[in-house]
């Protein structure tokens, strides 16, 4: 199955209505859905109403920072029944893996029964993941070894249960696509039944980043390095900067060490060049705004690269409304073509809701293309996961009329 699929699309909406109000109707997912046991039929006087079950299980997404580990735990619907957020650690990788083992732990504790039980987790980390082997390489805000297989060893923790890891932009643009600017733009109508568009997630912050989604699908490339803007030749002198930079030479110039750089005064947080820029203070101003222009440079290449239907800013300083309008203007001048561009819906969350979804979307493939009636769990032996569920928010009533379609 692919992310496109129009059937992923429509188990999505469903499970959004079983858990908000009941899902109605005769389409031929429920019946699977109810076999596959997410679901249960209730039935009334008029019609039967099929309801989110209270054994259908749970996933947990994990947004793993260089500052920030941002967790929450969600229903099979994908509504987030717990969450939470902590300083990371930076006392080796086993002191990450212990972190990130206590924070499910503390999501499944603060659930409760109501989650149920636990079968998958999505790990969002900053850096190159290999889909191959799992490593993680290219990461400074973390400095993992690559050999450290942070995925199989979280996951024999919880018993084998599926770890699905990928960089954290990846599965930003991926939440933003299905729960935040994307649904917006490309479910609705036609659009909707096809599942297709193209969007970047443009994440400004204390790093850089790019997730892309093209025709509905996401683009990692051949070593996973797809998007990491960071690294693109930037500076008077690109071949100078490659050489001495660390974490890439466009980040160090829109990244928040260098607006710091360039503001020059000690210890002043990003934070507070933004509020003094507000108040008017022509330095910060002019700081803020090359700042801007320089992210635009950025912009106008995702677009005449590959003309994006739309671009979502995103991250603690994409996010602010004053630097995004200065952005918009930037852009504008630089590209003959304008897509969409607007700040991040989900904010914080783009990161976290991602990893949700990439757990919730590998559950439903497995049920949708199983021969038979899918088991529910994990099978140890051949750590074949299967079983269903989505994502996380109300559906758009129109589902209902195509499903009658068929």
């Amino acid at each position: 199955m692919q992310e496109n699929c129009s059937d992923l699309i429509i188990v999505d909406a469903l499970l959004a209505q079983a858990a908000e109000g009941g899902a109605k109707g005769g389409h031929y997912l429920l019946p699977m859905l109810e076999e596959s046991g997410f679901i249960v039929c209730q039935q009334s006087q008029a019609q039967p109403v099929w309801r989110l079950s209270c054994d259908a299980g749970c996933v947990v997404g994990l947004d793993l920072g260089g500052t920030k580990l941002y967790g929450a735990l969600a229903d099979m619907s994908g509504r987030i029944l717990a969450e939470r957020s902590e300083p990371t650690r930076h006392d080796g990788e086993e002191a990450t893996l212990e972190q990130l083992t206590s924070l499910v732990r503390d999501l499944q504790e603060e659930a409760g029964k109501k989650a149920g039980g636990l079968r998958a987790i999505g790990l969002g980390v900053p850096g190159f993941v290999s889909v191959e082997t799992g490593s993680v390489t290219l990461s400074p805000n973390l400095s993992l070894p690559s050999d450290f297989r942070l995925d199989s060893r979280l996951s024999s923790l919880f018993g084998g249960c599926p770890v699905l890891m990928d960089n954290d932009v990846n599965f930003a643009v991926l939440g933003e696509y299905w729960r935040g600017e994307g649904r917006h733009l490309f479910f609705s109508g036609q659009e909707r039944s096809r599942g297709n568009g193209s969007l970047a997630f443009l994440s400004l912050g204390t790093g850089i980043g790019l997730g892309l989604m093209m025709e509905g699908r996401r683009v990692r490339g051949a070593s996973g390095g797809a998007g990491e803007i960071a690294y693109m030749p930037a500076g008077t002198d690109p071949f100078r900067a490659a050489r001495t930079t660390f974490g890439g030479a466009y980040e160090d110039i829109v990244g928040t060490p260098g607006i710091r750089r360039r503001y020059g005064e000690g210890n002043v947080s990003v934070r507070e060049i933004f509020d003094r820029a507000v108040a008017g203070e022509r330095k910060a101003a002019t700081v803020i705004d090359d700042t801007a222009r320089q992210v635009a440079v950025g912009a106008a290449t995702i677009i005449t690269l590959l003309d994006p239907q739309a671009i979502v800013l995103g991250g603690g300083i994409g996010s602010r409304a004053e630097f995004a309008k200065l952005i918009m203007e930037y852009t504008a001048e630089l590209t003959p073509v304008q897509p969409r561009i607007a700040i991040s819906r989900l904010g914080q969350r783009a990161g976290v809701t991602g990893a949700i979804m990439e757990a919730l979307l590998d559950i439903r493939r497995a049920m949708l293309r199983a021969d038979t009636s899918p088991k529910r769990g994990c099978d140890m032996e051949n750590r074949e996961y299967v079983g269903s569920g989505n994502n996380a928010s109300a559906a758009p009533p129109e589902v209902d009329k195509r499903a009658e379609a068929g």
